[in-house]
């Protein structure tokens, strides 16, 4: 099976530290009352990932706790992010029990308890953990789609992908060896919300642990694969 995915890289993280996420104004805060912006940390291995933020980042304010950071792609496409999209990351970390990697598409982002969208979570457990797609309104979420869950951790070819159709089609997957190969995680039809998406990317970790990170994002709009006839003309 050939990679399913279709577009580039957004971000490779491959700077110094920042928090919040921004790469010169690229990310923005998903919702405050809801999540802490990510945060860009240099991983033990020298690279940079985008993860929650750490308490020494945020210090210790009532709510919400720093475990939970999210964050949307500002900065403008040639235009709206309408029809298929899809959003796509490297996950790394993992095996652990109450941590997941979340991508996403938002509308009303920015604010405080405004947000609406739809979010693809993957947990990990020890035990396997769980796949569901949420719907968000004003920040509050319902799970609309709900899979088998077989990833229990992120190796270093370790993807996962969100897509989105105009119709309302959702589809999560993910692949465990740089996309030769993907298994669909969850799928639902929803049309709460259509029109105009924001890519969205987020980290949870009850533990507050900083053992799982994002290290790579890509998405937009999903292209079109034509198939070409070509005929060669000899003398």
């Amino acid at each position: 099976m050939a990679d399913i995915r279709t577009t580039g890289v957004l971000d490779d993280f491959n700077r110094a530290p920042e928090y919040p996420l921004s790469h010169g104004g690229d990310w923005g805060a998903t919702d405050s009352a809801r999540f802490y912006p990510l945060e860009l940390r240099t991983s033990s291995g020298g690279f940079g990932v985008a993860t929650h933020p750490s308490k020494a980042t945020v210090g210790s304010p009532p709510a919400p706790t720093p475990n939970s950071g999210d964050s949307y792609w500002v900065h403008p496409f040639s235009t709206a992010l309408t029809g298929m999209i899809e959003v796509w990351g490297r996950p790394i970390g993992g095996n652990a029990s109450g941590i997941a990697w979340g991508l996403a598409f938002w509308q009303q982002p920015g604010g405080s308890n405004q947000v609406d969208g739809y979010r693809f979570r993957q947990d990990v457990a020890t035990s396997g953990g769980g796949t569901n797609i949420y719907r968000y309104s004003n920040g509050n979420r319902t799970v609309i789609a709900s899979g088998p869950s077989s990833f229990t951790g992120a190796p270093n070819g370790g993807l996962f992908l969100f897509r989105i159709f105009s119709t309302g089609l959702m589809e999560a997957y993910s692949s465990q060896d740089f996309g030769v190969t993907w298994t669909l995680k969850a799928s639902v039809t929803d049309l709460t919300y259509t029109g105009t998406f924001y890519l969205g990317l987020g980290i949870n970790d009850n533990s507050v642990s900083q053992i799982l990170a994002w290290r790579t994002v890509g998405g937009g709009n999903v292209l079109k694969h034509r198939t070409r006839i070509i005929r060669w003309v000899s003398n």
